[in-house]
């Protein structure tokens, strides 16, 4: 165990000022989404992932309950359905050990993605796609390898377990490299939407600081999440007992513009943290009244009728900044074991559960 557990602690005392700056990698990542999918109101949720930092933090949990060093903190992500062991590199020049971070848009069928690789791989990544079926083109002001000549299009015969650009199913695909950075999509259209960006937007702007705060000590940012419309939060209606529809619990929240679920680490104690952005300090004051009071107490009809509390963990509730505002709701749980293997971050998983299923109607508008 001391092998192990020796260099994560050195590991993480060497990380301290990545945490002090955690939000860097996910405004850069981000700034390269289109911006209709940051500004908002929008139904799609950007996500980011650092594969660096949860391996990090995946290394410091090692030796403690088992844990292998190369667990997996990251349970999802763009790769999230391709098959297990198999050899990107000799299709594309990446492998799953060059993903640094990537921040990605599902808009099926047209999804969308930002992969930040090791300097080595993206030397790798042109002769991999020339050598496999890719194109070139340079007619849309850009250099760009292309797949499938037609937008969308799903070609059976590009069929390969190799190529993760061909999972689930083998759509055409679009790829433009900046710098460290490949951008991919399944259109020319959904190409053309990320490359050249790279400005921040001020939905980014306005949460990142929240992640910067000294409060969190030396955990550091292993996934987040972007919301933008708070009408995906609107009550809605709840089945009861004799498949009988009723009323949910209305919104309390002020109009939000936009709301970070972030998933931090530091091996020993996971933190969730949830950051929503007002226009004024005393909406922002309202909205952290409202989180302190009800968010715990919030019944998750997903699973089985448990409040958020009893679920994942009590949280507690703040105001930050001064302008835009902040209100941050902070939620702090022991790493989850799945297996030796996999690990997992409580709490976040609860909360996204529950916003991706409507199930947190208390996060909506409040009603007039």
């Amino acid at each position: 165990m001391k092998p192990i557990l020796a260099p994560a602690l050195s590991l993480l005392l060497a990380t301290q000022a990545l945490a002090e700056n955690r939000s860097a990698r996910l405004v850069a990542m981000m700034s390269h989404l289109p911006e209709a999918a940051l500004a908002g109101p929008s139904a799609m949720m950007p996500e980011f992932y650092d594969f660096e930092a949860a391996a990090r933090v995946a290394l410091a949990t090692a030796g403690t309950a088992g844990i292998e060093a190369d667990a997996a903190r990251i349970l999802g992500g763009p790769f999230a359905q391709a098959p297990a062991g198999a050899n990107w590199t000799k299709t594309v020049g990446f492998g799953p050990g060059d993903l640094r971070a990537a921040a990605v848009l599902r808009q099926a069928p047209d999804d969308r993605m930002a992969l930040l690789l090791t300097p080595a791989a993206m030397g790798r990544v042109a002769p991999a796609l020339l050598a496999n079926g890719y194109a070139t083109s340079t007619d849309r002001g850009f250099a760009a390898f292309w797949r499938g000549g037609q937008d969308l299009a799903i070609d059976l015969g590009a069929r390969n377990p190799d190529d993760p650009f061909a999972v689930p199913l083998p759509r055409s695909s679009r790829i433009a490299l900046a710098g460290e950075v490949l951008l991919q999509a399944a259109s020319w259209p959904g190409l053309e939407s990320m490359v050249g960006r790279g400005a921040n937007s001020a939905a980014m702007a306005a949460l990142a600081p929240a992640l910067d705060l000294p409060d969190w000590g030396a955990r550091q940012l292993v996934q987040a999440v972007l919301f933008t419309d708070p009408t995906l939060f609107a009550p809605g209606f709840v089945i009861e007992d004799g498949l009988t529809p009723a009323p949910a619990p209305p919104g309390a929240m002020p109009w939000w513009n936009a709301m970070l679920l972030a998933d931090l680490g530091d091996g020993t104690g996971d933190l969730t943290l949830l950051v929503l952005s007002f226009a004024t300090q005393a909406e922002a004051e309202a909205a952290a009244q409202a989180m302190e009071a009800g968010l715990g107490a919030s019944v998750l009809q997903g699973l089985g009728g448990k409040t958020l509390a009893e679920a994942a963990a009590p949280g507690t509730a703040r105001v930050a900044g001064n302008g835009p505002y902040l209100a941050i709701y902070a939620m702090q749980t022991p790493p989850e074991v799945l297996s030796p293997d996999l690990l997992r971050n409580r709490g976040f998983h609860v909360l996204l559960t529950a916003a991706l299923s409507q199930d947190m109607p208390l996060l909506g508008p409040a009603r007039p």
